[in-house]
């Protein structure tokens, strides 16, 4: 995917297909760009990802998934202004967790669990978290 590209829909579907993933209520998704690996060139970290598109946000969604995280700094690409991400998150009163670190350590596609622990800020609107994939073997 090229950086600052809008994820679509049909790269979803694609995706999803390909690792052979269904989604459901209550689960989250996690994508990996791979900026991750740009971690210390700033610049690239910063500005040059894709992010998903509105379309693709709100079908992802409407399957009742309850949290997207994804190794990037932003659901949003940095080239659209309009941040459809946060605005449709925000309509539906659902969260998105950002710089995911190791999403490539995780063994599988499905039958994980995914679990954050934030800090417990007072009129905050985000927290920095703990993030933990565990699964059995």
């Amino acid at each position: 995917m090229p950086a600052r590209a809008h994820i679509t829909l049909d790269d979803v579907k694609s995706a999803l297909n390909k690792a052979n993933v269904t989604l459901q209520p209550g689960m989250t998704l996690l994508y990996y760009t791979g900026i991750e690996k740009y971690w210390d060139d700033h610049a690239t970290y910063l500005y040059q990802y894709p992010g998903l598109n509105e379309e693709a946000t709100r079908w992802i969604l409407d399957q009742g998934v309850v949290n997207i995280g994804t190794d990037a700094t932003s659901l949003d690409t940095p080239a659209d202004i309009n941040y459809p991400n946060h605005t449709v998150h925000g309509e539906k009163n659902v969260i998105h967790t950002e710089n995911v670190k190791n999403i490539t350590h995780i063994p599988r596609h499905q039958g994980f669990y995914f679990a954050m622990f934030p800090l417990k800020f007072v009129g905050a609107t985000g927290s920095p978290v703990r993030a933990f994939a565990i699964w059995e073997d």
